[in-house]
């Protein structure tokens, strides 16, 4: 029985994440960034038992969503971290919005704009700033994006080894241009990251997580790569795995 409301729990969060309605709560505040023209609009939601010893989660959505969406997967998440839910800063529709704009020719992606990239990563490094700052956080930053947040993740950790102690990467891709701005291998000792994939993945092939697990397989960080029979999409199991990462990077910060 026990097993049984366990595994019930478990699936009304995942309901809960994979909604796109907005979930209100406790402690959650709303606001913005504006510092040398950028502006990011993010969310925050206090730990549990609010300290200055609680390690910082920034949630980065895939294109076209928004924090509000992401907010919800935060919810499901270890409560002992401050939160931060970001808006990414290019507008797409109404409620949509992309860390940079891509490329298309004939419905597929064949670039993106990486000027529009770069801006992204320096806006991420000021918020990441002002967040400490604001709400006193003297511990580590970890990363966790979905699909075109998991590519900023990945990246912002990998380039920013001082910023950011490790990142969960859910379905998402690198490239060989990215390591060109990658951190020597000596200032990215004890970084984690937490990679999944869906294979039944049709919008960026499960090819592409493991291309992130060799990559990064060059370098003298800690590795969690894990494949589900998913499409692009998290579901409950995903969820619980990452909540076993965060819990090793609590409890490694404590």
């Amino acid at each position: 029985m026990r097993i049984r409301i366990a595994n019930l729990l478990l699936f009304i969060s995942t309901l809960l994440i994979l909604s796109c309605g907005e979930t209100t709560q406790s402690k959650e505040q709303h606001s913005s960034v504006n510092e040398e023209e950028n502006t990011l609009e993010f969310r925050y939601s206090a730990p549990a038992n609010s300290t200055s010893q609680s390690p910082l989660l920034i949630l980065m959505h895939g294109y076209g969503s928004n924090e509000k969406s992401f907010a919800n997967l935060g919810g499901a998440l270890d409560n002992r971290f401050h939160k931060v839910s970001v808006r990414a800063p290019l507008l797409l529709n109404q409620n949509g919005f992309a860390w940079y704009g891509l490329d298309w020719e004939n419905g597929t992606v064949v670039g993106h704009n990486e000027i529009e990239e770069e801006n992204s990563y320096q806006q991420m490094i000021i918020l990441s700033n002002h967040i400490k700052k604001t709400y006193s956080i003297s511990r580590p930053i970890y990363l966790v994006g979905f699909s075109q947040g998991a590519m900023m993740a990945l990246n912002l950790t990998m380039t920013y080894p001082e910023v950011f102690s490790g990142a969960a990467v859910l379905s998402g891709r690198s490239c060989s241009e990215a390591k060109k701005s990658f951190a020597a291998s000596n200032e990215l000792k004890e970084h984690s990251f937490f990679i999944s994939h869906g294979t039944e993945d049709n919008i960026i092939p499960v090819i592409e997580g493991q291309i992130i697990k060799r990559i990064l397989s060059e370098y003298p960080v800690d590795i969690t790569y894990k494949e589900y029979l998913i499409d692009h999409s998290l579901n409950a199991e995903i969820i619980s795995d990452l909540n076993n990462w965060l819990n090793i990077a609590f409890e490694t910060n404590n």
